[in-house]
């Protein structure tokens, strides 16, 4: 099944196909179509996976190019996973983002072993956020 995927930093997003991603997940389920738009065009890098025109797979990665990156929406679509998609997309985003000072992510407790195996370490120092209830809508 992963022989027919196609990995790509540049094809074009399809914003209906993404959010049928995020509602398979827990974090990002409720995410609006006018949200995802705004997102997307203010982000610089997606990785993208395909299996001809259904995309399977999707992360993004904020940076400044030199000292400091965040992994962000890491998804695989169900039926692939369990398939070495995420493992693969983890590959090339640390093959291209792997040069910084500092690259960042946030996941939950139970996908620390599967980050750790690309060199991701659990941090001491404590994260801290500002979050907003305001959100964009269609």
């Amino acid at each position: 099944m992963t022989e027919e995927l196609t990995y790509s930093f540049t094809r074009e997003v399809d914003v209906e196909q993404l959010q049928n991603l995020f509602e398979q997940t827990d974090w990002a389920a409720g995410r609006t179509t006018g949200d995802i738009r705004n997102m997307l065009n203010n982000t610089s890098c997606c990785l993208t996976v395909w299996r001809t025109e259904k995309l399977v797979g999707f992360a993004r990665v904020l940076t400044d190019g030199v000292y400091r990156g965040l992994l962000d929406d890491v998804v695989v679509d169900g039926e692939f996973r369990g398939c070495d998609v995420g493992k693969e997309m983890l590959n090339r985003i640390v093959e291209r983002f792997g040069h910084l000072y500092e690259l960042l992510l946030g996941c939950q407790d139970d996908l620390v072993p599967f980050y750790e195996k690309f060199g991701f370490k659990v941090e001491k120092n404590p994260h801290m956020a500002l979050k907003s209830d305001k959100r964009t809508t269609d």
